[in-house]
C-alpha cells in the first residue's frame, strides 16, 4: 500500500492523442523522450489525464483523491492511478539523482531478449535520408517499376525452369553458406530498418542511432527506435512498419535475378540471399510477435494490445461468437504462418529426401551430419537459442 502523503510529481511533455477513431475512441498518452505509453479509452484517459496534471510535486495523493471527488465527483484508486504513472515512467523518481525510472512495461517480445552492442549515430546519414525521403514517391514507384519489369520477364519464360530451382544442398552443406548468412542477413535488417528511418523521416518522426544487438546473446540484430510512431495517423504509421519488409521482398528480387547470372560459389551468395531475405520479410509481417505485422494488424483492426487476446480470438470463433476482429486476426495468421511453413515444409522435404539418398548411399548418420554440417550448427544454435531467452526471461521477470 502506498502512502498517501506521498506528493508525486508528473514528467513534462506527456502527450495525449486520438489512437483508433472508434464509437469509443482509444487514446494514446505517452512521452516521446522515453517512448513509452499508455492506451486507454475516453473515461480512463480522462482521468490519467487528470491525475498527471495534479501530480505538480505540491499535492499528496490524499489531496488528489480529495480533488477528484469534490472536483469532479470521481471516485478513483490513486494507488493503482500512481503504479500505472509510475511503471510507465510519467512519474518521477523519488531519487533525486534520477530522472525517472525506467519503464517495465516498455519490454516486448524482442526486447526482451535482446543485448545492446553499440549503437550508430543516423547525423551522417541524414543528408541522404532526407533526400530520399523527400523523394519517396519517386523511389518507391522505380522499384514498383523494376519489380514489375522482372515478373514479367520471369513469366516469359526469360530464365529456364532449372534457374528456378533451389538447391538445398548446397546452402544445408557448404560452410561457405554460414559466412554469406551473417553477411547477407547483417546487411538485409540494416536495409529492412534503414527503410523504416527514411519512411518515419517523411512524416516528421527523425530517429537518432541503429542500434546493434544480440538476440539471446546469439543472433546479429539491429533495430531503430520510431519515437511518438503513435502520434500520427494510422496510415502513416502503417506505411512505415510495412516499407521494412518491403525492401526485404525486393531485395530477394534483386538477389534472385543476380543468381540466374552466377555459377559456383557466386550463385550459393545470391541463393542465400533470396532466402534470408524471403524469410526476413515474411517474418516480420507475422503478427505472432512483437513484429511490424503485428502493429499493422493492431492498427488495421484499431485495437491495442492485440496479440495479449490472440488466444481469446480463437476460443471465440471455437465457441460460435464471430467477431471481425478475430476472423481477421486469424485470416491474416493463417497467411504468414502458412507462407513460413510452406517454405520449411519444401526445404524439409529437401532435407529428408537428400539424407535418404545419402543412407541409400552407405553413409550413417555421423557422415551425414558431418556433409550437412550447417543443418547441425543451426540446430545448435536454435537449441542454444531456446536456453539462453528462458534464463534471460527468469531474470527479467525478477527485475
Amino acid at each position: 500500500m502506498i502512502s498517501l502523503l506521498l506528493y508525486p510529481k508528473a514528467i513534462e511533455d506527456i502527450k495525449c492523442t486520438v489512437l483508433f477513431k472508434k464509437t469509443n475512441n482509444i487514446y494514446c498518452i505517452g512521452n516521446i523522450q522515453i517512448d513509452n505509453y499508455i492506451f486507454a479509452k475516453e473515461k480512463q484517459k480522462d482521468s490519467i489525464m487528470l491525475f498527471l496534471d495534479y501530480s505538480n510535486g505540491n499535492n499528496s495523493l490524499e489531496d488528489i483523491e480529495k480533488f477528484f471527488l469534490e472536483v469532479h465527483h470521481l471516485i478513483i484508486d490513486v494507488n493503482e492511478m500512481y503504479d500505472l504513472c509510475k511503471k510507465n515512467g510519467f512519474i518521477q523518481s523519488e531519487d533525486l539523482n534520477e530522472t525517472f525510472i525506467k519503464p517495465k512495461s516498455g519490454f516486448n517480445d524482442l526486447e526482451l531478449f535482446m543485448v545492446d552492442i553499440f549503437s550508430l549515430s543516423l547525423d551522417k546519414l541524414e543528408p541522404f535520408i532526407s533526400f530520399i525521403s523527400k523523394r519517396l514517391k519517386s523511389v518507391v514507384i522505380l522499384i514498383l517499376v523494376t519489380t514489375v519489369f522482372f515478373l514479367f520477364l520471369l513469366l516469359q519464360n526469360i530464365y529456364s525452369y532449372q534457374s528456378l530451382e533451389i538447391n538445398w544442398s548446397s546452402i544445408l552443406s557448404n560452410p561457405l553458406a554460414i559466412i554469406f548468412y551473417m553477411i547477407i542477413s547483417t546487411l538485409s535488417i540494416f536495409i529492412h530498418e534503414l527503410a523504416h528511418v527514411i519512411v518515419s523521416y517523411r512524416y516528421g518522426i527523425k530517429p537518432k542511432v541503429l542500434t546493434f544487438a544480440l538476440y539471446a546473446y546469439i543472433t546479429p540484430m539491429i533495430y531503430v527506435r520510431l519515437k511518438g510512431v503513435y502520434f500520427i495517423e494510422p496510415i502513416k504509421r502503417i506505411l512505415i512498419w510495412s516499407s521494412g519488409a518491403f525492401m526485404n521482398f525486393f531485395l530477394s528480387l534483386i538477389f534472385f535475378v543476380l543468381m540466374n547470372f552466377s555459377y559456383g560459389n557466386i550463385r550459393l551468395f545470391f541463393l542465400t540471399g533470396v532466402t534470408v531475405n524471403v524469410i526476413l520479410g515474411l517474418s516480420s509481417l507475422m503478427p505472432l510477435v512483437s513484429s511490424d505485422g503485428y502493429y499493422i494488424l493492431s492498427t488495421l483492426l484499431k485495437v491495442p494490445n492485440l496479440r495479449k487476446d490472440s488466444f481469446s480470438h480463437i476460443s471465440k470463433i471455437l465457441k460460435g461468437q464471430v467477431r471481425k476482429e478475430s476472423i481477421a486476426y486469424i485470416i491474416y495468421c493463417f497467411i504468414f504462418v502458412g507462407a513460413i511453413s510452406l517454405i520449411l515444409i519444401i526445404g524439409l522435404h529437401d532435407v529428408i529426401t537428400l539424407i535418404i539418398e545419402e543412407i541409400r548411399n552407405g553413409m550413417n548418420f555421423l557422415q551425414i551430419a558431418l556433409r550437412y554440417i550447417n543443418v547441425l550448427i543451426f540446430s545448435l544454435i536454435g537449441i542454444f537459442s531456446k536456453v539462453i531467452m528462458f534464463f534471460m526471461k527468469k531474470k527479467k521477470e525478477k527485475i
